[in-house]
């Protein structure tokens, strides 16, 4: 007789692979044999956030447990801190000590992020040789910034704000990489220059995912120079700063891998010439099969319906992910995207007027996530402009969608089929019963959704 006691600890481990962190500490305390093969998984990433910090000291943080149960740290793969509590303006001593030193516990660490204050972990990095993936705040000073140099292996870096001094180092370090690095990100550095960014990109030929957002010395025309030399490129991510002579000039560009496309275009000039610049960069990528396309705007803008046209016309056959943040789409437009993208999974867009909306999705059976991006520059309050009642109507409207993300809310549909009895003119050929759905919506609460448009300028995983 099989109990909870003598279930094979592999099996445990794969079925606690597919729980949840609350629904693994529940089973956790079942028995011993259920806590054994739920503890590496409850420890495999370890976080500490925003609402974390505002309870730390009174709430023990993760790291705090790893130095109390030093055996925890084998487990510890990936690590992931967005905040850091303050004294007197400066990282807390007490705090930063104690994740230096629990992180010096975890031989096995993968990826490593850091969004604030990383000088402290530095040392501790060249002593993870399985480190793969590294995304840290750079601002950092030339002794820090040599010590990093001393990472090695990285299969992705990712650096945030970079400093001049990580810009003085990154052409001497980035070579070293170049046998296992294939994902590089900077965002919005104001030293990373165009001499600098050629020398990453000549010494990484192997470079599947390039993401430079925000960096005011890199132009677009840069990225179209150089991207040339990374051909086996999948994703790549830039922004545009627009200027009366914006628009590209040349060939058509080689990239047969690239399938995801991010642009993030600052505004400035009325009246715009965004558009003219897209069909440029669309020319230039039209022998690219896309299946991600993402833009977003500084400012709101409508755009006409041959620009819409055009990306129905260039990669409707292929694209699976829609995203138009800060881009007024008409019913036209939305309906030309729904019917032209037979493939399309997810959609990124300002609702319009509901009257029309729920009709004009029917017509994408194919898609699965819906995300309303109109309250984007709302950043302390995002602005939900769906009801439950729209909501509701949009999952009867289209059969396929599962996911509605509006504002800080996320509704989950799960339809449960049953047979209804029904009069026998309704019957269909075969003489059995049609199947309907119950439809159960949950919803969820994120406590992270203010910054949506910039994880959709991120390149899918």
């Amino acid at each position: 007789m099989v109990s909870a006691d003598n279930v094979n600890y592999d099996v445990l481990s794969f079925i606690f692979a597919f729980l949840r962190s609350n629904d693994l500490v529940s089973a956790a305390l079942v028995s011993k044999s259920f806590k054994a093969g739920a503890t590496p998984r409850l420890y495999r990433s370890v976080h500490f956030r925003l609402d974390q910090m505002k309870r730390w000291p009174r709430a023990a943080s993760p790291f705090s447990t790893i130095l109390s149960h030093p055996r925890l740290g084998v487990h510890v793969r990936y690590c992931d801190i967005r905040a850091v509590p303050k004294l007197k303006g400066q990282p807390h001593p007490a705090f930063i000590s104690s994740c230096a030193a629990s992180l010096a516990l975890c031989p096995n660490l993968l990826s490593f992020t850091c969004t604030s204050d990383v000088p402290a972990f530095l040392s501790l990095f060249p002593d993870k040789t399985r480190l793969v993936e590294l995304k840290i705040h750079a601002a950092l000073e030339l002794e820090q910034s040599a010590a990093l140099t001393q990472v090695e292996g990285l299969q992705s870096l990712a650096l945030y704000s970079a400093s001049l001094n990580i810009c003085h180092v990154l052409p001497a370090w980035v070579p070293t990489l170049a046998n296992t690095l294939t994902s590089l990100t900077i965002t919005n550095s104001r030293e990373f220059n165009e001499v600098v960014f050629k020398s990453l990109v000549l010494s990484l030929p192997r470079l599947r995912r390039l993401h430079v957002v925000g960096c005011h010395k890199i132009s677009h025309q840069s990225v179209f120079r150089l991207i040339s030399h990374t051909p086996l490129l999948e994703s790549l991510s830039f922004t545009t700063w627009e200027n009366p002579s914006t628009s590209l000039e040349g060939p058509m560009l080689s990239l047969p891998h690239l399938h995801h496309l991010s642009i993030d275009t600052r505004c400035s000039f009325s009246p715009s010439s965004v558009p003219p610049l897209y069909n440029s960069i669309f020319r230039a990528l039209f022998a690219c099969p896309l299946s991600s396309l993402t833009f977003k705007l500084s400012e709101r803008m409508i755009v006409g319906d041959g620009f819409i046209s055009q990306i129905v016309n260039d990669y409707g056959a292929t694209l699976t992910r829609f995203n138009a943040v800060n881009v007024s789409l008409s019913d036209d437009n939305l309906e030309l995207v729904c019917t032209g993208c037979h493939q399309l999974e997810q959609l990124s867009v300002v609702v319009p007027d509901m009257e029309f909306f729920p009709d004009i999705l029917s017509s994408c059976e194919s898609l699965r996530t819906l995300i309303d991006v109109g309250g984007t520059h709302s950043v302390h309050k995002p602005r939900n402009t769906l009801t439950a009642d729209d909501v509701r109507d949009l999952f009867q409207c289209v059969p396929g969608l599962r996911t509605i993300i509006s504002g800080n809310r996320r509704w989950t549909c799960e339809r449960i089929p049953f047979r209804a009895t029904r009069p026998d003119s309704e019957e269909d050929d075969s003489g059995e019963e049609p199947v309907d759905y119950l439809m159960e919506l949950k919803l969820e609460r994120l406590k992270h959704a203010n910054n949506a448009a910039q994880h959709l300028m991120e390149p899918p995983s």
